[in-house]
This record gives structure tokens, sequence and C-alpha cells, in this order.
């Protein structure tokens, strides 16, 4: 079998017999051309690159390709599914009901996940069985108040019905969804915006990772509809809040448009959420209990190009707020340094007022005491107050290798930080001297594309180790301390059929969870548990 994929005309030949002929490119896909990627269907048997029967001779064979204009194509020998895989400390693999990004969490005995586009799917954790899905579209988030204005809204019911009949499959979804969307569009297309950001196909809707404060779980997907379920899947509250932290302003409808990809945070009785606005709710109702100022209208009068200054304090990425006390006050970083807090959601500072642009994609971590630290490793610290900060990084010695973008947290542990690069490269500081200990290409492959990054994993402490993963599911186990010392190397082989045929492995996004003596790892397709086997 031999699959093909071309950009223009292409001929093969076998043993000097035409075997293939096609005229025209073969479709590449593109999310922008789909239901953005709610209809992203990686995975879909029946659009995927052409396949050809060759039968090869014994000994040597001649295949010969017949490119139009040199144009570019590629060849890819044998089927990759149904390939028996050693099965060595993989306790259990779960096919989720659609692809994703998102980390999975583990709650007592459940494991709960997120799927494209708004989908929660809790596990059994021992055995990975899949005990029940709930589906957070816009649609589901309609009040009686919305209904009273627009009664057309009834529409509504019957499509949600089939969304989550029993046995709908993802072609459903899609439809169901569509049909939705084109009904909540025409009764209010602000209120009820379908996020359609360009760079939504790189990660999907369904990226931020749910939380849970041990008896319920919080989900805030891309669609900005925030809800509440207890552990046996029954919906306490559910709420849209577009209206309440997304903005026109920000582009609601263009491919440049806002859209969350920040993930839930608890504190206390709050939840946390970020998207143009923080904003705090009450997680027993969903009472909205504050909302935080635009970062601009505090500091920035109007001598400053605004525009320039949006994209320094660009707030709409992937940064994740992050909860940290100091002088006795819970308090919430979010991207571009802003330190809010808790009680209230008054902004009380902007890093050092007007920095030099950072990158507010790479998370935040706190070290316990005063310091917060971002991708670098880099730091800003309260100094004396939480409305005063300073700002520094760890210095690199002569060669050493910087790690470069980053779009992951550090890990802090034991006045150590550990950084990951997307390219490979892992450099460790210490705090307190603030200095660069070492930096290390590790032995990993991330890939790179237009929509993936490469190491997309924040190094993770599991037990007495660090754990270090791209997005090609190897995985580097270190042993935590000043100098280098790697302890295995290993990889999860997950060979999925793709629309495209120049990559097959799994690429996933998400970080490893650790619970007792198992980890999770979440891939695009599939849910691995991992641990000791007999």
């Amino acid at each position: 079998m031999l699959q093909l994929e071309h950009d223009g005309g292409l001929k093969a030949f076998l043993n000097g017999q035409e075997i293939y002929k096609g005229e025209k490119p073969t479709p590449r896909w593109n999310p922008r051309n789909d239901f953005n990627v709610c209809d992203h269907r990686r995975f879909d048997q029946e659009t995927r690159v052409p396949r050809v029967e060759a039968v090869f001779k014994p000994g040597w064979n001649r295949l010969l390709l017949k490119a139009l204009d040199g144009s570019h194509a590629t060849v890819q020998w044998g089927e990759r599914e149904d390939i028996p895989y050693r099965t060595k400390n993989i306790r259990w693999v779960t096919r989720l009901p659609d692809w994703g990004t998102g980390s999975p969490i583990v709650v007592k005995d459940r494991v709960f996940v997120g799927c494209e586009p708004d989908l929660l799917v809790c596990l059994d954790k021992k055995t990975g069985q899949r005990l029940w899905t709930r589906h957070v579209p816009i649609a589901a988030a309609v009040t009686e108040e919305d209904r009273k204005a627009h009664p057309e809204l009834a529409k509504l019911d019957p499509l949600l019905k089939d969304l989550e009949a029993e046995g709908a499959t993802v072609a459903n979804g899609v439809k169901a969804r569509k049909a939705m969307q084109a009904i909540l569009d025409a009764a209010d297309k602000d209120r009820f915006a379908w996020p359609k950001s360009k760079g939504l196909p790189a990660s999907g809707y369904s990226f931020p990772t749910p939380t849970s404060d041990g008896e319920h779980v919080y989900v805030f997907f891309a669609n900005s509809i925030a809800a509440c379920f207890d552990l046996e899947g029954r919906r306490i509250w559910i709420r849209n809040l577009i209206p309440e932290i997304a903005t026109v302003e920000n582009g609601l409808h263009g491919p440049n448009g806002s859209f969350n990809m920040s993930a839930p945070l608890l504190l206390g009785d709050k939840l946390i959420l970020l998207r143009d606005y923080l904003c705090a709710l009450d997680k027993r109702t969903g009472e909205l209990l504050w909302k935080a100022p635009p970062l601009l209208e505090k500091y920035v009068d109007k001598s400053h190009d605004r525009k320039e200054l949006k994209e320094r304090y660009n707030t709409n990425f992937s940064t994740s707020p992050a909860a940290c006390r100091f002088g006795g006050e819970d308090l919430i970083v979010c991207a571009s340094f802003a330190v809010v807090r808790a009680s209230d959601g008054e902004l009380l500072c902007l890093g050092d007022k007007l920095v030099p642009r950072t990158n507010p994609r790479a998370g935040f971590v706190w070290d316990g005491a005063n310091t917060i630290w971002y991708c670098g490793p880099r730091y800003f610290a309260f100094d004396g107050a939480p409305d005063q900060t300073k700002k520094g990084g760890c210095e690199y010695a002569r060669g050493m290798l910087d790690p470069g973008d980053s779009y992951v947290a550090p890990l802090y542990h034991e006045g150590l930080v550990y950084h990951m690069g997307m390219g490979g490269v892992l450099a460790v500081g210490d705090a307190a001297s603030a200095k660069i200990l070492y930096s290390k290409m590790l032995d990993l492959s991330p890939w790179f594309s237009h929509w993936t990054f490469g190491c997309s994993s924040s190094p993770t402490l599991g037990g007495s180790h660090v754990f270090i993963m791209d997005n090609q599911l190897n995985v580097v186990v270190l042993k935590p301390g000043r100098e280098y010392r790697q302890v295995a190397l290993n990889r999860i082989d997950n060979f999925l059929p793709r629309r495209e045929a120049e990559r097959w492995q799994d690429s996933p996004m998400s970080n490893p969870v650790f619970d007792a003596d198992c980890i999770y790892i979440r891939g695009e397709r599939d849910l691995f548990c991992i641990g000791a086997t007999p």
C-alpha cells in the first residue's frame, strides 16, 4: 500500500507500470475551511490522502514519481493502523470521543478531560472506562431572559437533544452545532459569538484544562461558557460569559478575534476566569462577583500608542491566571504581570508599568514567597508591597544554550527553576543567585509546523523525578538537582490516521499528570494510563 500526497499533478510508476495518476493536488486539511475546528476530524477515514495498492516483487523494485512543474510530493509505505504495539507498563489506553490538547485532571477515582469542541469526559481512573460525557455549547447557556427576548431560540431545544443523544457521531455533532450557531447569530451575534480566531486550529476550543475542588468539576472552554458539574455528571450551573468578559473592540467575529485559552482557577470560593477581562464567579452558583477593569484604562493615558500597548499587554492568549499570596492578601497574576486583588478584583499594578514587551504565552509559577517565575527563566518579585514589583532574570554564562521561545510554565522545586524551550533545550537556574546552572539540548525530537510548537509540555515533578515531554510522546526523566542527571528516556509510539501523509505520530500539547503509581498522558486522540504492569 502506497499513500500519496502532492501539491500538483503526480504520476507514479512501479517497475515500469503506471499505478497512479493525479492531475490535481490532493486536498490538504485547512481548518479555516471547516466549521472552524469544531469540524476538525483529523482522523476521518474517508477524507485522507489517496491509497494505491502496490505489489512488490522479491528483490529490488523501481518506484518512479513524476511531479508536474517540480511540485512537492510525499509518499508513505503501508498502513499505520492496527499495528501491534508493545504494551509494557501501559495499563490502559482509551479512545476519546474527539481530539483535544488540554491536560487531564484526577479527582478521587475519576479522570476528567476536555474534548473538542466543548466536551467534558469522565473516565474511571483504574480501568479507563468512559463513565459519562457532557456537552457545554453556547446554546446550553441560553437563559430564560434570552428566550423571552428572542422567542426563536426555542428552536435550539431539539438540536440540543440531537447533540446529546446516545450514540451521536462527530459528524452529527458538527451538523447540530452549525444549525444552533445559525439560530444564535440571528438572535444576537455579539452575545452568542462563536470565536473564529485563526489561532484556534493549533489548540482547539477545549484547550483550557478543567479544574476541581474535589466535589465538583469546573470548565471554561474557548467559547467562554463556564459550567460546573458534580462528579456524577449532574450540571450545577452554566453561564455565558461572552457579554461579561469579551469585547467587540478586541474582535468577536474576525479571523483575529479574541478567545480564551486560559484555564479556570479556583481560589477559595471564587472561580477566576480570563478572556479580555478578568472576572470572579461564585463557584457554588456561577454568580458574577467582580470584573477587573481593563488593564489599559488604569495605567495608560491618551499620549501612548494604544495599538502598541495592546500588543505588549495582551491578556488574550494562552497564559492562565496564577494565584499567590503576599502581605496577607490573596493575589492573582495575569499576563503582562497584572496583579489583581482576589477579594474585589482591584488592579494593584501592571508589572513595572510600561515594561518592555514580554511573552504572554508561557505560564507563571509562584515560589511560595515573593517571586513569580515565568519563561527564560525570568521573574518579577513583590518588593515590599503587592503594588510594587521588580523584574529580573537568570543570567547565562558565555557559551550556554538559550532555550529560546516557550509556551510553557517553568517548574520551581527546592530552590531551582526548570525552564523548557520549544526546541528541546532545558535551562536550570538557581532562584537565589539568579544564575543559570546548566542548559542542555535534551534527547527529544520535537515536531514543528504551522500549527505545532515543539516541546509544548511544562517540566513536571512526579515523585522524586522531573519529567519533560515533547510533542512526539518522548519523555526524558531526570533527577532534580544542580547537575544534569538523566535516568530514563521513554517513548510512546502512537500512529494516527491523519489526512496528511507526512506525519503520523501522535503530537500532544498536554502535561503528564501523576496520581499514586500512575501517570496519565493525554494524546491527541487517546488517553494513556502508565504504570507498572506484570
